[in-house]
Order: C-alpha cells, then structure tokens, then sequence
C-alpha cells in the first residue's frame, strides 16, 4: 500500500509528520538509493528501502497497550499548554502511540494506545460499530420508562440514537449508576442522550471497549494487550460487526428519483386563519353613545 513519503516516515516512528516533512525538504531522506526532495513522493514501506540520514529504516514490530486513564488527563498525545496527557503516563515507551476511542478529560476507564496508525484508523471509524460498556452516575432516579426509551432509541438533533443496552446497577442518594453498553460514536453521545432525559451525567467510566476490559487496572497504569485481545481486535478492525452497510449508487440514485422535488411538500400547507381588526369608531360617536 503506497503512502506519502512523510506520512511513511512518520508511521516508521522516525519523527512527527512535520518534522518529517522537513527532513525531505532538506534532502535527507533516499527511497531506493535516489533522494528525494518532495514529502508526497508515494512510497510502500514493504517493498521500498527507505534510508533517513544513511540509515536504513525498517518497520519496527509495532506496540499495543490498554491505559486505565484517570479523570483529569487528556487522551492526545501531547498538548502544548503542558497539561497531564495518556502518553505521559506510559513511562518508558518512547515510541508514537495512537490512542484509539479517546475519551475527555473529565471522564476515566479504559483506552487502548497502539503504534499501528492503520488498525488505529480502522477501529476509530464511526461504522465499526465496536461496543463500548460504560458505567454513568446520573442525577435522579430514572424509571423504568426511561430505561426503555434509551434500550429503543432517542431522538436528537443528529438524529435518533442507536438502541443501546442499559442497566440500573445501583442508588445512591438522589444519584443512580447505570452500567450501558453503545455501539454508535457521536460526539458527547451519552451524555446528550441522559440530558434529553432530564438525568445529566455527572461521572462516566468506561469499563471495557470491545474485548479490552479495565478489571485489574489501577488508575493510571497501563499493560500490553495479550494475544487474545489483540487477535480480537485485529479482527474487528478488518470485519467491523455493527452498523448496517451503507446504500449502493444504485440505492441513492433509486431514492432521490422517488424524493419530490426540493422545495416540494408532499402535503400543503394549511393556511392559517386571518381575523380582520375592528375599525376603531371615531371620538365623537363614542362620546354620543
């Protein structure tokens, strides 16, 4: 599979795309014994010798790691306004790792970091489909009503949430915890869901994401992925399980020739009754009634 020179450089972990970029531009960098000047000279890292500073560069045998990330510290990894961030806390890995499924800083649990960009892009697709098991305390105490309307899908302004499984786990106070396991990514999905609901969020950990599972991991410690969770995950990455196939050409074209026109309703407007204003009598004829 043919990349950017830069793009392939930086997936080798030599350095950051940027820096990479440099690099070319300064003649650094040989593909198949000929330099090479321009970072978008397309490149397949298996078949061709790529040489940085005389050096051969080989694909490295590439890095997985699950990260229980504590509340308070960004899932990028690096921020420039020198904030605590996932890759800070993985000590003595000076390899580039992707964190795959990041979450925000407010919220804790489990988060899979790897060097393989390809299997990291596959499984942060929206269409994946991975599920992911969540634990939310919310305020209030939803019933069984609401329970069902979050198991059969509620409405947004980015459309109808996908059916989810959801379980009342326990009460404490005026607070109740809910274990739920979502299989669509929408930003702040669940926690627009609890507020259309009327029962915000206000703590979410994330338990497992698709086989991975946070059981035995102290918060902000980390381990590498067996062999059972990685093979799992290869395979959803290469066969994601969930959402159903998009529309063909065939399909699209068939439904826009069966849509009206734009600017066409199927159904008229009903017109809204107008009320005429009184005329107002003059002063005098009021004066002499």
């Amino acid at each position: 599979m043919k990349e950017r020179l830069s793009r392939a450089i930086a997936s080798l972990g030599v350095a950051s795309r940027r820096v990479a970029e440099q690099m070319v531009e300064d003649g650094r960098v040989a593909v198949n014994g000929r330099v090479i000047c321009e970072p978008g000279h397309p490149v397949d890292t298996e078949h061709d010798v790529i040489k940085v500073d005389g050096k051969v560069v080989r694909p490295p045998v590439p890095l997985h790691f699950v990260v229980n990330k504590p509340r308070g510290v960004l899932s990028v990894p690096s921020d420039p306004l020198g904030r605590p961030t996932v890759l800070a806390r993985l000590k003595g890995v000076k390899r580039l790792l992707v964190p795959v499924a990041r979450l925000e800083a407010d919220d804790e649990g489990v988060m899979v970091m790897t060097s393989d960009r390809q299997m990291a892009h596959a499984l942060n697709q929206p269409r994946a489909g991975i599920p992911r098991t969540l634990l939310l305390k919310v305020r209030g105490m939803p019933d069984q009503r609401t329970l069902d309307r979050m198991r059969n899908g509620v409405p947004l302004q980015g459309g109808r949430s996908l059916p989810m499984e959801v379980r009342l786990v326990s009460v404490t106070g005026r607070n109740a915890w809910l274990r739920v396991t979502v299989r669509e990514v929408r930003h702040h999905l669940i926690r627009h869901v609890m507020m259309k609901l009327r029962h915000p969020v206000t703590k979410l950990k994330r338990i497992q994401f698709g086989p991975v599972a946070v059981k035995g991991l102290a918060p902000g410690t980390f381990r590498k992925l067996t062999s059972e969770e990685l093979n799992a995950l290869r395979s959803l990455a290469e066969s994601p399980p969930g959402l159903p196939d998009p529309l063909s050409a065939e399909q699209v074209a068939a439904a826009l020739a069966a849509a009206p026109p734009r600017g066409v309703r199927e159904r008229p407007r009903r017109r809204r009754p107008t009320y005429r204003r009184r005329k107002a009598r003059p002063a005098t004829a009021r004066r002499q009634r």
